[in-house]
């Protein structure tokens, strides 16, 4: 995977906005490119790690927090078994004693339940207590803050960056150079909803004039 720098991706993003490193500041270029990198992260889990816990269940415990770092969890193993991640709407339709029920009375642990984006429920519960968990979670994404900072990314992550950077810095202006910069960066949102795992995501809209008041 190829290797960026922060002065990289700066070059990237202002040559998206003819060079102008008077109206728009390094720091503000920084500023975007964090964000962009936080975007991307959030869509596609491009920082996605495990962490395992020896011995982490609690006998009779139901609710467990994320690891500490991460920003929400994807998958979570039992004893080193996948369980099925379900929906709390959907199992409290489908299993109405699923807050009680334990491995004593319903069998062993199968499923995992988010409880938000930092909490998640186990059922059945752990009537013994002491077993592994393992959870797999997307982490934030280690900053850059001086040029010479390095992060892998695929290219057509860096293509994106550099794209939204560009939009997301024109905001900041009014009329029709604010319509064109809110129309792209609406066309953005609809690539990264190919790219990411989250399918029923709907990016926010709002209303710009498409042309220039006569």
């Amino acid at each position: 995977m190829p290797t960026y720098s922060l002065a990289e991706l700066e070059t990237l993003v202002w040559n998206r906005v003819e060079s102008n490193t008077i109206l728009y500041t390094q720091p503000e270029v920084q500023a975007v490119i964090s964000e962009a990198l936080r975007v991307t992260n959030l869509f596609s889990a491009t920082n996605e790690g495990s962490v395992e816990l020896p011995g982490f269940t609690v006998k009779g415990q139901l609710v467990y927090q994320t690891p500490l770092g991460m920003i929400f969890p994807t998958r979570v193993a039992f004893e080193g078994r996948d369980l099925d991640k379900v929906g709390l709407t959907r199992i409290g339709q489908d299993i109405r004693s699923w807050a009680t029920d334990d491995t004593n009375n319903y069998g062993p642990v199968a499923r995992w339940i988010p409880i938000g984006i930092q909490a998640f429920a186990i059922h059945p519960i752990d009537a013994v207590g002491g077993n592994d968990l393992t959870v797999t979670g997307v982490f934030e994404t280690t900053p850059m803050t001086k040029p010479t900072d390095v992060m892998q990314l695929d290219d057509e992550f860096v293509s994106l960056i550099s794209e939204y950077g560009g939009h997301r810095l024109v905001l900041k202006e009014a009329g029709k150079v604010f319509t064109d910069a809110s129309v792209l960066i609406q066309a953005f949102w609809r690539v990264m909803k190919r790219l990411k795992r989250w399918q029923s995501f709907k990016a926010p809209r709002y209303f710009v004039q498409v042309q220039e008041p006569k």
